[in-house]
C-alpha cells in the first residue's frame, strides 16, 4: 500500500471514530446499566455494543476486504482471517470509567496488516475532545497538530502509569514487585483506567512511560502505533521490539527505556526472571 493510500484509509477511521465518538458521548450523559463478562471487574453495557456496532457497520462498508476484531463480539477470538488485513476495535475503552463518568475513556481503532503488523491507529477521547491518529512512517497527531514523547532522560524524572490486568500477559510472576520498584526509583506512578489514555499521554510528553500486561489487541493496537510514531520505543517483556498488537510491553523515551528495563529485571519481572 502507499503512504497516501494508508493516510487516505486513516483519514476514512477518522470519520468513523468521529461518528462513534458523537454516539457514546450520546449515553454517557445518561443512565446506562451494565453487566459482568468474564468477572466481576469486567463490564460491558448497552453503550459499548452500540458504539461497536456502528463502527463495524461503517468498516465493512468502508473496508470490505478488511477484517474486523471487536471487544464485544465481533470475531470474538481476537485473530483476524489469513492473508486479511483487520481492524482492531475497543469502542469504549475505559468502561469502568465510562460507567462511572470519570472523563478518561475513548474509542480506539488500530490498523494491522496481515501479518498483524500495525499500521495505522485513531484514538478519541470524547470528553475532553481530543483526536489522536498515526500512520506508520508518517508521525503522529493530536488534533491535526503532530506530537512526540517528552525528552526525559533521568529515571527520577519520569512518570509512569500502569496497566496491569488479568494474568499479566508474558510477564515474570514479579511484575506486580517490579512495578513497586519502579513506583519507588522513578518520579511517581500514576493509574488512569484506560489503556488508550495511557498510550497517547506517553505518546505526546504528558505522562512519560507505561507498563501494560494482560491486555487485549483492541486495547492496544491503536494506542501502540500513535506512540510508536511519536517516538516512543516499545518493547515486550523479553526485550524485542513491538511491531503488533501485544500484550504486555514497556513503553516509554528511548533515554530511559534500558533503566526501566534494569528496575523491572533487578525485580525479577521480566520473563525467567
Amino acid at each position: 500500500m502507499t503512504g497516501e493510500g494508508l493516510l487516505a484509509d486513516l483519514a476514512t477511521a477518522t470519520e468513523i471514530a468521529a461518528a462513534a465518538a458523537s454516539e457514546a458521548l450520546a449515553w454517557f450523559h445518561r443512565d446506562v446499566e451494565w453487566v459482568e463478562k468474564s468477572s466481576a471487574t469486567d463490564l460491558v453495557s448497552d453503550a459499548d455494543r452500540a458504539v461497536e456496532q456502528l463502527i463495524v457497520g461503517r468498516l465493512h462498508d468502508a473496508f470490505a476486504a478488511d477484517d474486523v476484531v471487536g471487544e464485544e463480539g465481533t470475531d470474538v477470538d481476537g485473530t483476524a482471517r489469513d492473508g486479511a488485513r483487520c481492524w482492531y476495535v475497543d469502542p469504549i475503552d475505559g468502561t469502568t470509567n465510562f460507567l462511572k463518568r470519570l472523563p478518561l475513556w475513548g474509542i480506539s481503532m488500530g490498523l494491522a496488516d496481515a501479518d498483524d503488523t500495525l499500521l495505522a491507529g485513531v484514538v478519541v477521547l470524547p470528553v475532553t475532545g481530543e483526536v489522536f491518529t498515526a500512520a506508520r512512517g508518517h508521525g503522529a497527531w493530536r488534533n491535526g497538530v503532530p506530537i512526540r514523547c517528552s525528552d526525559v532522560d533521568r529515571l527520577d524524572r519520569t512518570l509512569i502509569t500502569y496497566a496491569l490486568a488479568g494474568d499479566r500477559g508474558s510477564w515474570g510472576p514479579a511484575i506486580a514487585q517490579g512495578a513497586l520498584a519502579l513506583a519507588a526509583t522513578a518520579l511517581g506512578p500514576r493509574m488512569q483506567g484506560c489503556s488508550v489514555a495511557d498510550l497517547t499521554s506517553v505518546a505526546m510528553g504528558r505522562i512519560d512511560a507505561t507498563i501494560g500486561g494482560g491486555r487485549s489487541t483492541w486495547d492496544v493496537a491503536a494506542g501502540l502505533r500513535i506512540a510508536a510514531e511519536a517516538g516512543v520505543r516499545i518493547t515486550t517483556p523479553d526485550g524485542a521490539p513491538s511491531t503488533g498488537p501485544d500484550d504486555a510491553f514497556v513503553a516509554s523515551p528511548p533515554a530511559v527505556h534500558d533503566a526501566i528495563r534494569a528496575v523491572l529485571a533487578d525485580a525479577g519481572a521480566l520473563p525467567g526472571g
